[in-house]
């Protein structure tokens, strides 16, 4: 385990007398798919540190992960004046280049932590409709990550109201994930009425969306 640090140690904060010595950071690699374990992988544990004159990186340490894809990692106590978190990668040397596999991960915290190959976003809508609508009644949606398997629309999707039967759950969207740590807000835009996409009448709804492993449920409520 190394540390890069300027030698002049300007930049260092004092520690804070409920700190702890040593920080542990663990978890589960999967493959790909984010079912298999990953055995066998080497990973670096990074920390940049924010001073006056200039930035600098901290390798925190490295793990390599086991037959059944466990790591885990202890590092000492990070004193830099200002941090962006730490970052999970591979080795700079290895290829195909991957990663990082979780990022932005808060400093100074014992952190338990599930990581993917390729970092994904887990998500499902669900679409609770309160009272009967007419034939011929539909949701219509826009956004980046919308549900499967409904007409496709110029401004995004249409989903006919009788089928979502009262209640209605939708299969689980795998999407791209920037592997931030921190939940990170995303949303989609609904009316009943297509001509308010464009009359300033759409709907906004969000929710704090995590990275792998958690599955991410978008609900949609129709009066």
């Amino acid at each position: 385990m190394g540390l890069i640090l300027t030698s002049c140690g300007l930049f260092k904060k004092k520690k804070p007398d409920d700190a702890q010595d040593f920080y542990t950071i663990k978890g589960t690699m999967y493959n790909a798919d984010g079912i298999t374990p990953l055995a066998g992988k080497s990973l670096n544990f990074t920390a940049s540190g924010i001073g006056i004159q200039r930035k600098e990186i901290a390798i925190l340490g490295s793990a390599i992960t086991d037959v059944n894809g466990t790591f885990e990692m202890t590092y000492n106590y990070f004193d830099r004046t200002a941090s962006n978190g730490i970052s999970i990668d591979q080795p700079d040397e290895e290829l195909p280049v991957y990663g990082p596999f979780l990022r932005e991960i808060p400093v100074n915290t014992d952190i338990s932590r599930d990581i993917c190959l390729k970092p994904k976003l887990y998500l499902k809508y669900r679409f609770v409709v309160k009272s009967q609508k007419e034939i011929g009644d539909s949701l219509y949606m826009s956004g980046t990550r919308l549900p499967d398997g409904f007409s496709k629309i110029k401004e995004g999707i249409a989903i006919p109201l009788k089928d979502l039967n009262g209640a209605f759950e939708s299969e689980i969207l795998i999407k791209t994930s920037s592997a931030q740590y921190e939940p990170q807000l995303m949303g989609i835009y609904y009316t009943l009425t297509r001509e308010d996409f464009y009359g300033g009448k759409r709907i906004l709804v969000q929710i704090e969306a995590e990275t792998f492993p958690i599955v991410n449920t978008l609900e949609i409520v129709i009066d």
